[in-house]
């Protein structure tokens, strides 16, 4: 129906989308950070684990080497690490959940 957000780059879907006030500002900015995260999150995943993007470490110490990858700092880095995920995820689906059901 709307020609114009048919773009193969998910980024600027997503400012078309908030262009075209198809999303909030709000929504926008929330799917564009989660994407940012998780886009860092799996490459770094995929280069130092061979995992793929959903599936973190179980073992405490990979978990904190790939807090340290990301960018996290300190003894907490993985539990800083794990909770900003699950922010993500909880915020994604919340606009998941108002905008496409």
């Amino acid at each position: 129906a709307f020609p114009q957000l048919r773009l193969t780059s998910t980024r600027a879907a997503l400012q078309a989308l908030a262009r075209h006030r198809k999303l909030t500002p709000e929504d926008a900015a929330v799917l564009r950070d989660g994407y940012a995260f998780l886009s860092l999150l799996e490459n770094r995943l995929r280069i130092v684990h061979g995992l793929s993007g959903d599936k973190l470490p179980e073992k405490p110490e990979a978990l904190r080497a790939l807090a340290k990858r990301v960018g996290y700092a300190g003894e907490d880095a993985a539990e800083r690490l794990a909770a900003d995920l699950a922010a993500h995820r909880g915020k994604i689906r919340d606009v998941f959940e108002r905008v496409v059901r």
